[in-house]
């Protein structure tokens, strides 16, 4: 007799808080990570699409840690679009500002080791 698990626990698990840095500018955190706190209410990130007057694409990315440090930046056009097409209820999203609050830099990581949002 052969007998099948109906649950599984395996694989490497990730759970990445958030950090806002407003000296250096910069920010990152994880969907998940951040829905799922236990610790607090207040933290979130968020990844807003607006098109705009003319089909303008501006995303407006925000970072509110439970320490209540905030970030928040805008990008258009083509970067605009790779944030939209890249990003998932589990990425890890790391973003760079500069002195006009415009997204300079981005990274995001899409893995099987961040928890989704639940």
């Amino acid at each position: 007799m052969l007998l099948i698990p109906s649950y599984v626990f395996a694989g490497k698990k990730l759970s990445t808080p958030m950090y806002v840095n407003v000296y250096s500018k910069y920010a990152y955190g994880q969907y998940g990570s951040s829905r799922n706190s236990n610790v607090n209410s207040t933290e979130y990130i968020e990844c807003i699409n607006n098109t705009q007057a003319g089909g303008t694409l501006l995303i407006t990315c925000s970072f509110v840690t439970s320490q209540g440090n905030q970030f928040l930046c805008n990008a258009t056009g083509l970067f605009a679009r790779i944030i939209t097409a890249t990003k998932t209820h589990s990425s890890y999203v790391k973003i760079y500002w500069d002195a006009y609050r415009q997204c300079a830099s981005l990274t995001i990581i899409n893995s099987s080791v961040y928890p989704p949002i639940y």
